[in-house]
């Protein structure tokens, strides 16, 4: 079966060293993450079939519209039509003089992680990452566009990583 094969994990773990009354305490901090096995399909929240992975490049205080259900293409040259996204991620190239600003499109907007004209702020070397595996909804031609922005005046390079799913788990 075609489809997506993918796994996202994401932990955090670790410890607070500090000097307290009586001595050192160390405080351990509990595993808080998240894991997402995707298998080929569009029938369960685990499964997904649209995989989008790029580098892309605006030029000085541009922005795109990246329409996550009919312009993308795969890496097979397959039009993207999506019907839920389950992950983001966005990257932002160190040599970057500014930012790349995530969502916020004026219209026809995708809500995913954001609320309302929300976007999300990824400065050089640093990236944006969310995971949701029920899915946020792609409405077709109304709830479709993902806005990247570069907020400076020399180009800037980003990688996206986009999954999901054609099909809405019901």
């Amino acid at each position: 079966m075609s489809g997506v094969s993918a796994s996202i994990d994401f932990t955090v773990s670790g410890s607070l060293k500090g000097d307290a009354q009586g001595g050192t305490l160390d405080f351990k901090l509990s595993p808080i993450g998240q894991s997402l096995k995707i298998k080929p399909g569009t029938a369960t929240e685990a499964d997904g079939d649209i995989l989008y992975r790029a580098q892309r490049t605006l030029a000085g205080s541009a922005s795109e519209n990246l329409d996550l259900s009919g312009t993308l293409q795969d890496a097979f040259k397959n039009v993207i039509a999506a019907a839920e996204i389950t992950a983001i991620v966005i990257q932002a190239a160190e040599a970057n003089t500014g930012n790349i600003v995530v969502g916020g499109a004026a219209s026809n907007r995708f809500q995913g992680p954001f609320v309302g004209t929300g976007a999300f702020v990824t400065a050089p070397g640093q990236a944006f990452f969310a995971v949701n595996p029920h899915g946020w909804p792609v409405t077709a031609g109304t709830g479709d566009l993902l806005k990247i922005a570069n907020d400076a005046a020399g180009n800037a390079i980003y990688d996206i990583l986009l999954i999901g799913r054609t099909a809405a788990v019901a």
